[in-house]
């Protein structure tokens, strides 16, 4: 269960190469029972223990980083595979942490019901990281993130003492909610073992349409106005100009000469398509249209969406500052991020891109030469309108110290108080969530 720190390489650094740090030890559980024998080690033993899923993170919130930490052990997910059948009465699955995004839809399709919780990494992203950070993804406006999916949890705290409930009633007002809790912590509480989620049932007809636009502020009021004229709508994906150039550059087919795109899927037991098509026609900025013919088709779509984090990197390690703006500023600050980040680093590539249903924004930027100031400004930018600092991808080590951006001082004495009472000697991921507020 115990692999040495020659071989923990691999669990060191985080997805966006930015963060990594010292591991002394990875282990492997694979039960609920390792990770108490493990948990309670080191709690006797005053050891650091950061839980790791996927490890696709963009905040390093699963790395050591630059922690002054001790001896560190990474405790992975990736050997939790319970997998219960699908309980058709109900429509919920129960599933290990170890079980990735992927592995969950597959083992859903063809019940009738279907987990909406989708975002590119899907193939990596595992069930308790995406507790762990509350995930949401392409859905998240019609269906929620992760909290609001969840119906029972399992988890181990510091010292190896087992909590929650697997298979309680989707109805039970017992007191505190410690699904809900556990739900965004990050790790700095417990680490879950496995959950109960609730699912959704299959739509008997979808269907899919990437409207190529001449500018991204249309694209947007586009997607608000989808969502209000046709019911059916599930996703709304929006890309800028500099998204569409780097998918070009790529290899990718698209049409150069827009400067925006938007990815639209509606889901419905009577066929969208019409209705979808007559909101889309005529409307400002519209170019051209491709629609989905078919289940391959529409994920040849899907693809192109979920290849722009990918592309982005091919050209460097990027910046990426996860963000949400309340809807009706969505448009305002789309168009203010160029001026803002030119003005920390003119020759700096920006790329915006997100989800068009709950105003979460994913700024990445290349070429940034004064990170920490790059940051500040977008947050600024985003915390005037009445946005978060974080959307979708956790606070993890980079955010904590702007929490107090976004969140009262007695908030903060809250989360301290928490952490406190359920990790007492701070040994699941320090540093992570509770820590000194405030820009420097």
């Amino acid at each position: 269960m115990i692999v040495d720190s020659d071989a923990a390489v691999g669990y060191s650094t985080d997805w966006t190469g930015r963060h990594h740090g010292p591991v002394d030890a990875v282990v492997r559980p694979a039960s609920t029972a390792e990770v108490t024998s493990v948990l309670a080690l080191c709690s006797r033993r005053g050891v650091v223990v950061i839980p790791q899923g996927g490890n696709t993170g963009l905040v390093g919130g699963g790395v050591a980083g630059r922690r002054e930490l001790g001896p560190v052990v990474i405790l992975s997910a990736a050997r939790l595979q319970r997998l219960d059948p699908v309980d058709d009465l109900s429509g919920t699955v129960t599933a290990g942490a170890g079980i990735t995004l992927a592995g969950i839809h597959a083992h859903v399709q063809g019940t009738g019901w279907r987990y909406p919780v989708d975002f590119g990494a899907r193939d990596r992203a595992t069930l308790g990281g995406m507790i762990a950070t509350n995930a949401g993804g392409a859905r998240a406006a019609r269906f929620g993130s992760t909290r609001a999916r969840l119906i029972g949890i399992e988890a181990v705290l510091a010292d190896g003492t087992v909590v929650g409930h697997l298979n309680r009633p989707s109805k039970d007002n017992t007191g505190y909610d410690l699904a809900g809790l556990l739900c965004g912590s990050e790790g700095t509480l417990g680490v879950v073992t496995a959950a109960t989620v609730s699912l959704v049932a299959t739509p008997r007809h979808r269907s899919t349409a990437l409207v190529w636009m001449t500018g991204l502020r249309e694209s947007v009021a586009l997607g608000v106005g989808l969502r209000r004229s046709v019911g059916a709508v599930e996703a709304v994906e929006f890309l800028d100009g500099a998204c569409i150039d780097a998918l070009a550059e790529a290899g990718r087919r698209v049409q150069p000469s827009a400067r925006s795109a938007l990815l639209v899927e509606a889901g419905a037991d009577v066929d969208p398509t019409d209705v979808l098509a007559r909101a889309i026609e005529g409307q400002p900025g519209v170019s051209s249209v491709s629609v989905a013919t078919d289940d391959r088709s529409a994920a040849e779509l899907w693809e192109l969406r979920d290849a722009v984090p990918e592309v982005i990197r091919q050209m460097g390690i990027p910046l990426k500052v996860d963000v949400a703006v309340p809807l009706p500023r969505l448009g305002e600050v789309l168009d203010l991020l160029p001026s803002v980040v030119g003005a920390v680093d003119p020759d700096a590539r920006l790329f915006r891109f997100g989800h068009g249903g709950d105003g979460n924004i994913h700024v990445n930027i290349i070429g940034a030469l004064d990170r920490r100031r790059l940051i500040d400004s977008v947050l600024q930018l985003v915390v005037g309108v009445g946005g978060t600092i974080s959307a979708e991808h956790g606070v993890g080590v980079d955010k904590t110290d702007l929490l107090g951006l976004v969140r009262s001082p007695a908030e903060l004495d809250a989360f301290a108080a928490i952490k406190s009472a359920l990790d007492p000697d701070g040994l699941l991921n320090p540093g992570v969530i509770v820590g000194q507020a405030g820009i420097h």
